[in-house]
């Protein structure tokens, strides 16, 4: 239901910045790192959920996808399901409330906009999952939005570095994105869905992932030299 699979996407950028913060200044924060990890993950949940439950409403999902998908299969009740994502949004809104009070009011802005970004990834007349921005919004939300802000919380500072440090973890949500978008390209024609392989093609598309993943690796030996 909340689909682990995604999880790395979120994860990682929190474990990248913590340590990058360790790199530079000796010192690990265990518990700040363990609650924003918990936070993002449950913001991570809810978007799947958030994604799922707008599949199912527009009729997306078929029965098909019932071994994957709990609505499709009815395993979950809707009014269930609807629950379990306020719950999610709920703890971690109480988790940015938290880092708000002890770090700065900021951190609360910049999660009501990342969680709204995410919403509307899924929610809205034209979602911007059904959109060739996809890829972007989702690499500049999670790579930078959750990368840099972990940064600031973990050191108490904002410099160069803090826009930086993030681009690998751009490139790499982007391509997460990106990959996803073509193994799912013949559904997503069905579905209405104009996604960036969609819109430029599918070869061209394969070739923009290789790109990506060369960027990546060469972003980071960069950065780490």
């Amino acid at each position: 239901m909340v689909d682990f699979k995604t999880f790395p996407a979120s994860v990682l950028p929190v474990l990248y910045g913590a340590a990058y913060v360790f790199y530079r200044t000796g010192k690990w924060h265990l518990m700040h790192t363990l609650l924003l990890l918990f936070g993002v993950m449950c913001v991570q949940a809810a978007t799947n959920m958030i994604n799922d439950y707008f599949d199912y409403k527009r009729q997306a999902d078929t029965k098909h996808r019932a071994a994957e998908k709990t609505l499709v299969s009815g395993e979950v009740s809707l009014k269930a399901f609807k629950r379990i994502i306020m719950l999610l949004l709920t703890v971690a809104l109480g988790i940015g409330l938290y880092f708000s009070v002890v770090i700065h009011p900021w951190v609360l802005v910049v999660m009501t906009i990342a969680v709204t970004v995410l919403t509307l990834y899924s929610a809205g007349p034209l979602p911007l999952c059904y959109t060739p921005f996809g890829e972007v919004v989702s690499g500049l939300t999670m790579g930078l939005g959750i990368t840099a802000p972990v940064m600031v919380i973990l050191s108490g500072q904002v410099n160069e570095s803090t826009f930086m440090i993030p681009v690998p973890t751009i490139l790499y949500i982007g391509t997460i994105l990106l990959t996803n978008n073509l193994s799912d390209i013949r559904g997503d024609l069905v579905a209405g869905r104009k996604t960036l392989p969609i819109l430029i093609g599918e070869d061209r598309a394969k070739r923009l992932w290789i790109v990506n993943v060369m960027m990546m690796l060469i972003v980071s030996c960069l950065l780490a030299a």
